[in-house]
């Protein structure tokens, strides 16, 4: 088993990460207490998916990270660049939950006065706090160099995003009808140019 200082590049890039880390979970803990007044609520257990996932990820990659086991190269690097993803999907993420505003609820809810937001980062992207969500368990499976927990993370977390998206289009397009697939036309749903 391996000692924490072995974990990362540097001790300064182990206490950037666990600063960052501690933040992420105080911060994902309020999103899923917000909830909407006066929301239906359509979630179809997409919460608990998303719950499951995010558990069993960081058990995953906790579990590999005391193993020391499949260490990518360049230490480092990894780190470093795992950091800045891990920083980059928090911003991304927390920006896109304050663009939304009481629109944001961290189960699937329509509201009775619901908007369809479609301007700042909703222009090319109809769900960016999912994608920051991604990078965020890429960035931290790239801080802690293991090339298992990134495929590990990225296709449990996606997959799981995935599902919740679908549940999500469902009730706005329900909601705002031929409104709401002429958006998902004219934008991507995660990543720009890829999907």
């Amino acid at each position: 088993m391996s000692s924490v200082s072995n974990l990362f590049s540097s001790a300064v890039s182990a206490n950037v990460f666990i600063l960052l880390f501690g933040i992420l979970i105080a911060s994902e803990i309020w999103v899923l207490v917000k909830s909407g007044k006066n929301a239906k609520n359509v979630d179809n257990g997409s919460v608990v998916v998303l719950n499951v996932c995010f558990v069993a990820v960081l058990s995953i990659d906790y579990a590999l990270l005391l193993q020391d086991a499949d260490h990518l190269q360049f230490k480092w690097i990894f780190t470093w660049a795992g950091i800045a993803i891990l920083l980059i999907g928090m911003i991304l993420r927390w920006g896109s939950i304050w663009f939304l505003g009481r629109y944001f609820t961290g189960r699937v809810q329509i509201q009775d006065d619901h908007e369809l937001i479609s301007r700042g980062i909703y222009r090319w992207v109809r769900h960016p706090s999912y994608t920051g969500g991604i990078l965020i368990f890429m960035g931290i499976a790239m801080s802690i160099n293991n090339w298992l927990a990134l495929i590990v993370n990225v296709l449990l977390i996606a997959g799981a995003y995935l599902y919740r998206i679908r549940i999500e289009e469902r009730a706005l397009m329900n909601y705002f009808g031929e409104a709401y697939k002429d958006y998902m036309k004219r934008t991507w749903k995660l990543f720009p140019y890829l999907l």
